[in-house]
């Protein structure tokens, strides 16, 4: 099976924006599981952790490290591109030259992705 992994904004101004930013990825991971995917969901996994409490994005960056080239994916979704986490996902999958899909845009490719394997 391949693995995805879910990048997007989590931080936001307020509680209810962190809420639905968790939510939000949370519906997204559900959904490619659903596809097929085995699905990672770092808003899931470290939802509602106190910031100062370690550093998330080394964590996150360490999954991603273990995706497997030519197998495995990352998902950006939608506002990636303000999100510093984000981002910095983003980059470090593609200096590792792993696929980068775009929810909810790549979704119809996702469905056939997920069978080539």
């Amino acid at each position: 099976m391949r693995i995805i992994y879910v990048s997007g904004p989590y931080r936001a101004e307020t509680l209810e924006g962190i809420r639905a930013n968790i939510d939000y990825a949370g519906a997204v991971a559900l959904r490619l599981w659903q596809i097929g995917y085995v699905c990672i969901c770092p808003h899931k996994n470290t939802g509602w952790y106190p910031e100062s409490d370690g550093d998330w994005t080394a964590g996150d960056l360490e999954i991603i490290k273990r995706l497997l080239l030519g197998v495995d994916s990352v998902v950006m979704l939608p506002g990636w591109e303000k999100s510093e986490g984000a981002t910095t996902e983003k980059e470090y999958a593609e200096n590792r030259g792993l696929k980068i899909w775009y929810w909810p845009k790549d979704k119809e490719k996702l469905k056939t992705n997920v069978s080539t394997l």
